[in-house]
């Protein structure tokens, strides 16, 4: 899940950062969409049981990223912090454990959410009713979740998958209980989008989708790559001084 999103990520920011052509990504099931179905998927799963109860450190990890502790995030300070009134504790436990049972153990096995500030909860599961699959867009209200969604938003990687120029493997399970399905992008809206379906669960899915990049590196396609002769003179000149 971190490594799909991490791998998205890193893949944007070699080719549009710093020019490095992407040859292929291979991202697996990750919550490309933060700012709707990765966050409303994952507590829907809570609220049914479905989701896995030993990674219920997951709401204080996520939590602590939307809870006034970076302040180059949109709602920092401005009163819509994720997690609840644990706040500062849940933060310094986020910081300071090196061991995510170690977070576990200060969770609520029966009730996870209940890390989540209330107005916050609320407003999700109330979209969840109503099967809003964008709340960030159909139910964005000024000083209540304005901030807390420009946040979400900002950290959504679908408009980047939706634009990425270079081809992108996607590979995820129906059936991950961690990462849902809904995460994925609209493959109809770019060419260089491509779908790989696993199975089973979040772990055993992954197995699979690890193989096809691996596949990758002995293809005809990836042995017959040239690299650029401007690469090739870049790496020289770095190699001499």
């Amino acid at each position: 899940s971190e490594g799909a999103y991490a791998a998205v990520s890193i893949s944007e920011a070699l080719s549009k950062g710093l020019g490095v052509q992407i040859i292929k990504a291979f991202p697996g099931g990750g919550p490309y969409r933060m700012g709707s179905a990765a966050v409303l998927r994952a507590i829907e799963a809570m609220d049914k049981g479905s989701f896995p109860k030993n990674r219920r450190y997951y709401a204080v990890l996520v939590g602590n990223s939307y809870s006034s502790t970076n302040p180059n995030v949109p709602n920092y300070g401005k009163g819509q912090d994720a997690l609840g009134v644990r706040r500062d504790e849940l933060v310094k436990l986020a910081v300071e454990s090196t061991m995510t049972r170690g977070i576990n153990a200060h969770v609520p096995e029966d009730d996870p959410l209940s890390v989540l500030r209330t107005e916050f909860l609320s407003w999700a599961r109330e979209a969840i009713k109503k099967e809003d699959r964008d709340p960030c867009v159909n139910d964005l209200r000024d000083g209540f979740n304005d901030m807390m969604c420009k946040a979400l938003k900002e950290n959504d990687l679908t408009e980047t998958l939706h634009k990425a120029d270079y081809p992108v493997q996607l590979c995820h399970s129906p059936e991950d209980e961690v990462v849902h399905i809904d995460n994925l992008p609209d493959l109809s809206k770019n060419p260089n989008l491509s779908y790989a379906e696993s199975a089973g669960t979040h772990v055993s899915a992954a197995h699979v989708c690890y193989v096809y990049p691996l596949a990758f590196l002995g293809s005809p396609e990836f042995k017959a790559y040239k690299v650029p002769n401007d690469a090739l003179e870049a790496c020289s000149v770095t190699a001499t001084q």
